[in-house]
């Protein structure tokens, strides 16, 4: 699943070699209303830079222009957090409860969402920048030998693709309270605008995409 190709600003840099990104996705509810969404997004946004730990998110909804649609979600959100035991404690805050069930549950259908290490990201100097998110679930069955193979892939791609600006990936480190809604490793990459988006549907994204289906 794909998530938000959405306007972001830079991240907060971090003084740790590593941060816990969470990143998650979110689909809305058919019968949702404009205001509801609304609502629902700036909630995501609303509680997280209280919590201890936090480093700095982004929250955006889908910009409607990935080739492959049916695989888009509309909203993404990203979070990163210092430590593994200050993710825990985000989700385990009443707010976290709170600010779900009162604006965000009357407008969500689903959301699927990963963990992972990661390193801080720096400045890039820009004021703007395309993020496209993908979240992979692994089909059952397949080797730690194919998924290694797979996951390795992805940077070889994004390093041969113009436009490109940085990129982040990992697999899912198994701490969410809600398994469920886990899938098995995300990559983040950021692009220097919408040109560089649509330009990356060459060879080596075509080829990776093709690889990508037997796993």
């Amino acid at each position: 699943m794909r998530g938000g190709l959405a306007m972001t600003t830079p991240a907060s840099t971090a003084d740790t070699e590593t941060v816990v990104r969470h990143v998650a996705l979110v689909k809305w509810k058919s019968g949702a209303t404009p205001e509801q969404i609304h609502v629902a997004q700036g909630a995501f946004a609303g509680f997280v830079p209280h919590m201890p730990g936090y480093l700095g998110h982004h929250v955006a909804p889908n910009l409607g222009i990935d080739v492959l649609p049916e695989l888009s979600w509309d909203f993404a959100y990203i979070a990163d957090f210092r430590t593994i035991a200050d993710f825990k404690a985000y989700q385990a805050h009443p707010m976290h409860t709170e600010y779900g069930q009162k604006y965000v549950h009357a407008a969500r259908a689903d959301s699927r969402r990963v963990q992972f290490l990661a390193e801080p990201q720096a400045s890039t100097g820009k004021d703007k920048l395309v993020r496209h998110i993908v979240l992979v679930q692994w089909k059952p069955g397949t080797g730690p030998e194919r998924i290694s193979d797979a996951m390795k892939a992805f940077p070889d791609m994004a390093a041969k693709i113009p436009g490109l600006v940085r990129s982040s990936i990992g697999p899912n480190l198994g701490i969410d309270v809600r398994p469920d809604l886990n899938w098995d490793f995300a990559f983040v990459i950021d692009f220097d605008g919408i040109a560089a988006v649509r330009s990356a549907v060459r060879p080596a994204h075509t080829d990776h995409s093709v690889s990508m289906g037997k796993v």
